[in-house]
């Protein structure tokens, strides 16, 4: 039987019983507070939508992909050579140039693409407290 690390962010346990999950994360494909508005369950980050969505689906991308993959055939991090995805270091954001940039890339395993993502969106969701913050801060001054 294959075996396969547990897809939530940041876990290093292994998948049970040809789930995504570890036993600790086993509900987060069901009702693990992921559902979505039409009530189907949903992974963790289903929801978030990539500006760059529409470029994944290019052949020029898959061709890239490929070729990354075929250069640099394990992971940045852990050097796994299992269950590998190439990975944008800088959000490409929209931006054509910075997602078929070569320089730009990295080979990563879905475990610590997980992590990545995990890290970045806690990340921005601070960065929107934070203005959030100032802007309240701003306008109580003004008043």
């Amino acid at each position: 039987m294959i075996t396969k690390q547990c897809l939530f962010p940041a876990c290093h346990n292994m998948a049970v019983n040809n789930t995504a999950y570890c036993e600790i994360h086993a509900n987060c494909g069901k009702n693990g507070g992921n559902s979505g508005k039409n009530g189907n369950d949903r992974k963790p980050f289903a929801s978030a939508k990539r500006s760059s969505e529409n470029f994944y689906n290019t052949s020029r991308w898959r061709t890239l992909r490929r070729k990354h993959i075929e250069k640099e055939p394990y992971c940045v991090r852990c050097g796994s050579e299992i269950d590998l995805t190439v990975d944008h270091i800088q959000n490409a954001d929209g931006s054509p140039r910075l997602f078929f940039n070569e320089n730009n890339l990295q080979t990563l395993c879905r475990t610590c693409h997980n992590q990545k993502t995990f890290i970045e969106i806690q990340q921005r969701n601070a960065e929107k407290a934070d203005y959030a913050k100032a802007l309240i801060i701003a306008q109580s001054q003004s008043v």
